[in-house]
């Protein structure tokens, strides 16, 4: 490259591939405004070049964030379907356990049911046990007045017998009340 006395510089363009021979010349503004703009586009390229390999580094970063959210979000929703299926079995259970539970109450109700015929079949029992125990206390003491009675009317006949009038008449009124009261009628 040479320079000229008018502030030219000589540009050759032998070294370029299929250039020719001859040469351009360019003024010293020019080269200068060229330069500027190789400036200008070197700093723009690197600050370019430098924000894409920032841009690059929060993408890397974001993917990497991404990728473990994505691993816990798998993670949970595994551990979601677990519990789902987990109250889903308690859910299950515990419809079991109420079905249990109302059958258990129908059992009691039926056999309290039971009880209660039980214990008003009982009450009628007892209360026929009760009669019937009235009843053959009746017969006992009417049988205990028949007793009586046929044992003063041996007596009487036997007084009858050897003509003891005044003991005939004392006997038979001293049994005249036992012997009303085993007819029924005292």
């Amino acid at each position: 490259m040479a320079l000229s006395s008018k502030s030219r510089v000589a540009v050759t363009t032998d070294a370029l591939p299929g250039a020719t021979s001859a040469s351009r010349r360019f003024d010293r503004p020019t080269v200068v405004r060229l330069s500027v703009i190789f400036v200008v586009m070197a700093v723009v390229v690197g600050a370019t070049w430098a924000t894409f390999a920032g841009v690059r580094g929060d993408i890397e970063r974001t993917g990497t964030r991404l990728a473990a959210t994505s691993a816990q979000l798998h993670t949970t929703s595994r551990q979601l379907h677990a519990a789902s299926q987990a109250r889903e079995a308690a859910t299950a259970r515990l419809g079991t356990a109420k079905n249990n539970l109302d059958a258990a109450r129908t059992g009691r109700d039926i056999a309290f049911g039971h009880l209660q015929a039980t214990q008003r079949e009982l009450n009628l029992q007892q209360s026929h046990l009760t009669a019937a125990s009235k009843d053959l206390t009746n017969r006992f003491l009417r049988l205990a007045n028949l007793n009586q009675c046929l044992g003063g009317a041996s007596k009487a006949l036997n007084q009858a017998a050897v003509s003891d009038l005044n003991g005939l008449a004392r006997t038979l009124a001293s049994i005249q009340a036992s012997c009303n009261a085993a007819r029924g009628t005292a």
